[in-house]
């Protein structure tokens, strides 16, 4: 029994090898990142300049939205309502 259970435990890590470089074949290895998004310019919204801005809320989880400009340079998100810019 005990040269079954060797050559079982030879096949299985075999199979394991096989399995793991086809795996490594098949995805490069590396980091891949998603090509950076474009600038969006400024945009009318419901008559004011709006732009897609990262938030820098918790509330808004930190993601892009959208930022209406309240004055030059000032941005205020409507998500959450927080002010940026404004040489600040």
């Amino acid at each position: 029994m005990s040269q079954y259970l060797t050559a079982l435990t030879g096949a299985g890590m075999v199979v394991a090898v096989a399995v793991t470089t086809a795996a490594r074949m098949v995805r490069p290895p590396g980091r891949h990142r998603s090509p950076l998004s474009p600038i969006v310019p400024p945009v009318e919204l419901m008559g004011s300049p709006s732009c897609w801005l990262a938030c820098d809320s918790p509330r808004c989880g930190h993601l892009q939205t959208i930022h209406t400009e309240t004055s030059e340079d000032v941005f205020e998100c409507s998500g959450c309502g927080r002010v940026r810019g404004g040489g600040s």
